[in-house]
This record gives structure tokens, sequence and C-alpha cells, in this order.
């Protein structure tokens, strides 16, 4: 397919549709980025990164009603959360179903969700019809490339399109959350801890 660069919308989501592998800003940090439904592209990032296969990759949409055929259920909290906290700085894990392919769920019956408050990444994600799996531009225990400079230099030769061309990223990852009978699991601290806790202090478990 070639690398290129650019703010091309309509450039990066036609990389997607073919089964490429593009890396994208958001409001934390660089991610690589891939058409869930495009198996080849999901396992290059798995290489790229030097990734244990049996860790699954979030996803980003734009709209929250591109994930409703892919859950089992929402729950009224759930649909809160989104609603409060999307687009932002909130990972929520819900229940995913038999639609959602097993080379994404990797044994799992959840997927890690989120919409990013990013001008870019909402552009490429807006009107795009599928999930797309995101995770961190780096090397599996290192540190997450935080500009496309950044990306450029060190994973220029393994992806197929760097959508951004002078982007810095915030560096302060998403805050990862589980509900469980109505209360609210922290998974991961992050960018929205305050925020969540300002809100939803009594539903939040420990």
């Amino acid at each position: 397919m070639g690398f290129e660069q650019g703010e091309d919308v309509a450039k990066c989501k036609e990389v997607l549709r073919s089964g490429g592998v593009i890396a994208f800003p958001t409001d934390t940090v660089y991610g690589f980025g891939a058409d869930i439904f495009c198996r080849d592209a999901i396992e290059r990032i798995y290489a790229i990164k030097n990734r244990e296969r049996d860790k699954p990759f979030l996803v980003n949409i734009g709209d929250q009603r591109v994930i409703y055929p892919y859950l089992k259920k929402i729950t009224s909290i759930e649909k809160e959360l989104m609603d409060t906290f999307w687009p932002g700085t909130l990972t929520i894990v819900l229940q995913v179903n038999e639609k959602v392919p097993d080379y994404i769920r990797r044994g799992h019956e959840t997927l890690g969700v989120r919409i990013p408050n990013d001008p870019l990444a909402l552009a490429l994600l807006k009107d795009y019809p599928d999930p797309i799996i995101s995770t961190s531009v780096n090397h599996s225990g290192e540190l997450s490339s935080l500009t496309s400079v950044e990306v450029y230099d060190e994973f220029k030769s393994s992806i197929d399109y760097l959508f951004g061309n002078d982007v810095t990223c915030s560096g302060i990852l998403s805050t990862i959350i589980i509900v469980v009978d109505d209360k609210i699991k922290i998974l991961r601290s992050g960018a929205s801890d305050e925020a969540l806790y300002d809100k939803f202090d009594t539903k939040i478990i420990v």
C-alpha cells in the first residue's frame, strides 16, 4: 500500500476500508488504528507492537450508535456514563455479542470503547461505519508516541497512513472503567478520574 502522511480524512478512511494500518492522534496519545473487520491489519498491529496475543485492543468510535449493534446489553448507568463523558477520556468496558470477531475479543466477553475528544480523531471517526481498534503507538512496555514526528521517526515503515502533520497529544491516558451491579469499578486511573468522582462518587467501588 505504501506510506503516506497528511490530514486527508477521505484518504485515511480509504486506507482503513482497504485493510490498512494507520496512526492517528487522540486526546491522550497517538494510536494505531485498523477496522475491526480487517483481521490482517489487526494482526499486523500485534506484530508491530510485539504485543501478547491474548490482550485485546480497545476500540474507538465517532458516535455512540456505532457500538450499539455489538453490545449484549447496555445498562442505564453505562448510558449515563456515555452521555456524560463522550467524547472524552473515559474508556468504558462493555459486554459485547458475537458480532464482534473472536480475533478482536481474544477470548473475552467485553471490549473497551471510547469516543476520543480530538478534532482530527473525530473527523476521521465521524460517519465511519465500523469501530476501529485503537492502541497506543509504541512497542509494548515502552513509552507511547505523543507527536506525529515521533511516530514518523519510529514507525513510518510499519504503517500505511500517518494522520496528522504537526500534532502533539497530551500524554495522559484515559480512565478505564467497568460497571458491575450498577457500581463503577476503575480498572485504570487516568484523565477522567476527577470528573468521574465529582459526578458518580457514590457509585464508585475500589
